[in-house]
């Protein structure tokens, strides 16, 4: 494994982007397209970029990606991130319960307000009918 594959591989491991990775380094997009070997001022701003990764491992391949404290910390902020999932699932869950139950009124509403619109439209049907009998009888005047 080369090292352009190790830091593709560390990319993957932090979830960030390719593009990300350069621009943080301030490296040409196409850096990590190219199989070339990687200057020690680029190695250097690697490791000065992202302290957690294992020097050893990136010029190498041997041991821990990562470096021993890091790993550590990394496990610790899983934890963390784990417990605060769990809390926003449960928020989300409630929230969700709560638009159910709105979703529910709002359809309540809408069929009210539709059954009143029918009849509404009926009467306005009514009406209709009502003036074009008026209209259709014959006035009578008055002989002066």
């Amino acid at each position: 494994m080369t090292i352009t594959e190790r830091i593709l591989q560390y990319i993957d491991y932090k979830g960030i982007s390719k593009y990300r990775f350069c621009k943080d380094l301030k490296f040409s997009q196409s850096f990590l397209d190219k199989k070339r070997k990687i200057t020690t001022d680029k190695y250097a701003n690697i490791l000065v970029q992202y302290p957690e990764i294992n020097p050893e491992w990136l010029l190498t391949g041997e041991g821990n990606m990562l470096r021993n404290e890091h790993i550590t910390e990394n496990k610790d902020t899983n934890i963390d991130n784990i417990s605060n999932t769990k809390d926003e699932i449960s928020l989300l869950r409630k929230e969700n319960e709560s638009l159910k139950r709105e979703v529910a009124l709002l359809n309540e509403n809408r069929e009210l307000l539709t059954y009143k619109l029918q009849n509404l439209e009926k009467e306005i049907s009514k009406i209709n009918e009502e003036n074009s009998t008026i209209k259709s009888k014959p006035q009578n005047r008055a002989a002066g």
